[in-house]
């Protein structure tokens, strides 16, 4: 049996379509229980019509917030669908991010651009070849709590007395 049509494909650059007519395709399968019969089988497995309604896509590589170095990375087409194929296999983002050296220093991690980074409350020290040599502690950082300080205490003259 035949499949049923395909949608209307065009050729299309860059999400454009410079044609008005498309294609539409369908297939058959023939199983061949005998190598010496395969001569009476019919010839045309594949055929094709011209159709009009097609439509063009963008393509977009997308990817989740990284996770313990690891981030999920697909390709989306420009109507929302996940699809595999569209994108540009060169232009893939990282789906592992890999610095090296390895960031083994106390309180740094991988950053984004692949470089060594130093946690939130520590600030990098760097040797003279770009690499991270350690994170110091940012003075002052340990518990930053708002201060407790009475807003209304605030306009009393400095040498006031307060009496309880």
């Amino acid at each position: 049996e035949w499949s049923e049509w395909s949608t209307c494909e065009l050729t299309c650059i860059d999400g454009r379509s410079f044609e008005t007519v498309g294609r539409q395709s369908r297939s058959r399968t023939f199983i061949i229980q005998s190598f010496e019969n395969q001569d009476s089988c019919p010839q045309q497995v594949l055929e094709t019509r011209p159709c009009t309604g097609g439509k063009c896509y963008h393509y977009t590589w997308k990817a989740s917030l990284w996770n313990n170095n690891e981030r999920t990375v697909w390709c989306q087409r420009s109507d929302g669908v996940n699809v595999t194929g569209g994108c540009s296999p060169q232009a893939r983002p990282a789906a592992i991010r890999q610095c090296i050296p390895a960031c083994r220093k106390p309180f740094s991690y991988c950053t984004q651009g692949g470089v060594c980074g130093c946690e939130k409350g520590y600030t990098e020290i760097m040797r003279s070849n770009g690499f991270l040599d350690y994170c110091m502690k940012v003075p002052g950082s340990e518990d930053k709590k708002a201060d407790v300080k009475n807003l209304s205490g605030k306009n009393r003259p400095v040498n006031s007395k307060i009496h309880d």
